[in-house]
């Protein structure tokens, strides 16, 4: 009896989470590491919306500029204008008070760089 491999199918375009990506830049007169922000907008998330919305967000850090402050986060394309309002009410990274400029949202990374 021989076993055979089964190589996993992906899901159909339907079932796949629809994603948008969003450009912000975060003000402030610190620098951070890509770690201190994604840890601070992932508790920041999580104490704000709940850990329900945030697993239905499908949040990400893609990529962080510390000397240009700019970031692109990824996420389901239902769940952006939570999002949107999310960050606009984050006010602190690491004790270091911080203002958020939502600058554009888009479908692809691309379009954003």
């Amino acid at each position: 009896m021989t076993v055979q491999k089964k190589s996993a199918k992906a899901l159909p375009a339907t079932w796949r989470v629809k994603k948008r990506y969003l450009l912000f830049q975060i003000i402030s007169e610190n620098k951070f590491s890509q770690k201190d922000v994604n840890y601070s907008l992932t508790s920041h998330l999580l104490s704000l919306l709940g850990s329900l919305f945030f697993a239905e967000l499908h949040f990400s850090l893609i990529i962080y500029d510390s000397d240009s402050g700019k970031a692109i986060v990824k996420c389901s394309r239902s769940a952006l204008p939570k999002l949107k309002a999310s960050l606009i009410l984050l006010n602190q990274i690491n004790t270091a008070k911080v203002s958020i400029r939502l600058l554009r949202s888009s479908g692809t990374i691309k379009s954003l760089k």
